[in-house]
Order: C-alpha cells, then structure tokens, then sequence
C-alpha cells in the first residue's frame, strides 16, 4: 500500500481526534490554575487546611491521605494525556507502556488516598 493511501485513509478515519485535543487543552487551561491557586497555594504554602476543604478536623492522617491525593491526581493529569498521544505511541512504545502502568497504579492509590 502506497504511503499517500495509508496517511490518507489514517486521516479521514479519525475526525474524533481534535475534539478531544481541544478538551485536553481547555481542562489545561482552566483547570490548572484553578488548582495551582486554590488548593496548592493554600494546602502546601499557607497550610490553610480548613479554607480549602472546610468541615474536616485537622489531624496527621488527614493530612497525609489529603497530600498523597493531590500529589497523586497531579501525576494522572499529567500523565494521561500522553496515553493518548499517537506520537508517543509510535515512536516511544517502552515509554508509553511505562507511563500507562505508573498512571494506573497512581490513579488506584490515589482515589483510595481519597476515601
């Protein structure tokens, strides 16, 4: 099969890429900041505990599931956009079969940090 035909027949089977590149660099966008003000600022820098998540008593165990959670989803979002990445795919497979396993278990320590 020639070149042309394959990137050709690549192209026009996947309209529902830029959708969701689109989507990925809005939460980017919004949220980032978001998180970067309210809860980094105040929960590591100001030790502000109450402002960020009010009504929680203000123990050690709070304290380190709450910073493993955070810490941990911080991994995920970072990490899960280049599970979805054709580039990485291709051409660095060891690297995205690596960062697929350490998001998994992130995201499995982190919604049980969570609970």
């Amino acid at each position: 099969m020639p070149c042309d035909q394959t990137y050709t027949s690549l192209k026009t089977r996947t309209p529902w890429r830029w959708p969701w590149i689109l989507l990925t660099v809005a939460i980017y966008a919004f949220c980032l900041p978001w998180m970067a003000s309210a809860i980094f600022q105040r929960y590591y820098i100001e030790k502000d505990y109450d402002a960020t998540l009010p009504g929680l008593d203000d123990t050690a165990a709070r304290k380190f599931f709450m910073a493993s959670h955070m810490g941990l989803g911080a991994i995920c979002l970072i990490l899960y956009p280049l599970q979805f990445t054709a580039v990485v795919r291709r051409r660095w497979p060891s690297f995205h079969r690596w960062t697929g396993r350490v998001a998994v278990c992130a995201s499995m320590l982190c919604s049980l940090c969570g609970m």
